[in-house]
C-alpha cells in the first residue's frame, strides 16, 4: 500500500484523498441498502389502527405526533411517498458518487501524459455524469413505487433510521429510511420533538401529514417506556 502511494505522483495522491473517503461512504451505503432490505421482518411491527395516544403515553411533548396518528386515517392508502419529479440533483448520495468517480477518474488520468486542466476537466465531467446517474436511477426508483402502489400509512409503527437531519419542532423536514411492506423507502420526515434528528439516529414513526411525510420521534423515547 506503502508502496503504491509512493509510486503515486502529486496530482494523483489528491485524486486518492478525494476518492477513498468517497468510496468508503458509497460501500458503507450500499451495505446500509442490503441491510435494510433483509431486515424488514426487524422492525417494530405495529399496526396503525392500533396505536393511539394511550397506548404510547407520549405525554403533552408528543401532541403534534400522536395527533398525526389519528390523522393518518383520513389519508388516502395508496398515497405515494412523494413525485420523482421532486428528486433533487444534489443529495448525499449523488455528491458521494462524484467524489468517488471524479476522485478515480482523476487518479488515472493523472498518470497519463495530459496537462492539469485536461485531467480536472474530464474527472469533473465524469464525476457529474456519476451524480446525473444516481438522481436519473433514484427517479426511476421512486416510479417503480408508484406502479407497486406503495401504502404511505403503512409506514406507522415502524423503526426507521435518519438519513438527511430532522429539524427540531417541525421547523422543517429531512429523509428517513424505513422498510415498508418488505422494501427499503426514503421518506420526507418531521418531528417535534425538542432537538435536531440527526444522521443515524433510530426513529419511530408515529404518523404522516397530509401531504405524505412522516411524523417521527426519537426511537429512545418508545423504549423508554
Amino acid at each position: 500500500m506503502v508502496n503504491w502511494w509512493n509510486g503515486l505522483n502529486l496530482l494523483q495522491q489528491v485524486f486518492t484523498c478525494f476518492a477513498i473517503p468517497a468510496t468508503l461512504v458509497l460501500i458503507i451505503q450500499i451495505i446500509l441498502f442490503i441491510i435494510g432490505l433483509s431486515g424488514g421482518d426487524g422492525d417494530t411491527d405495529v399496526s396503525h389502527g392500533e396505536i393511539d395516544g394511550d397506548g404510547l403515553d407520549l405525554g403533552d411533548s408528543a401532541d403534534g405526533d400522536t395527533a398525526g396518528i389519528s390523522e393518518a386515517a383520513d389519508v388516502d392508502d395508496s398515497a405515494i411517498i412523494y413525485d420523482s419529479a421532486e428528486v433533487k440533483l444534489l443529495t448525499l448520495r449523488s455528491i458521494v458518487a462524484f467524489f468517488a468517480v471524479g476522485g478515480w477518474t482523476g487518479v488515472v488520468l493523472g498518470g497519463m501524459n495530459l496537462s492539469l486542466p485536461a485531467v480536472v476537466i474530464l474527472s469533473i465531467m465524469a464525476g457529474w455524469a456519476a451524480l446525473y446517474f444516481v438522481t436519473w436511477s433514484i427517479r426511476i426508483a421512486l416510479r417503480l413505487q408508484h406502479i407497486g402502489n406503495i401504502q404511505v400509512s403503512n409506514a406507522i409503527g415502524k423503526v426507521g433510521e435518519v438519513y438527511i437531519t430532522v429539524p427540531a419542532e417541525n421547523k422543517g423536514r429531512g429523509k428517513v429510511n424505513v422498510v415498508v411492506q418488505e422494501r427499503f423507502f426514503e421518506f420526507e420526515a418531521t418531528t417535534s420533538a425538542e432537538r435536531d434528528l440527526k444522521t443515524g439516529e433510530s426513529v419511530f414513526v408515529t404518523g404522516i401529514t397530509e401531504d405524505n411525510a412522516l411524523i417521527v420521534i426519537p426511537n429512545d423515547e418508545i423504549n423508554a417506556r
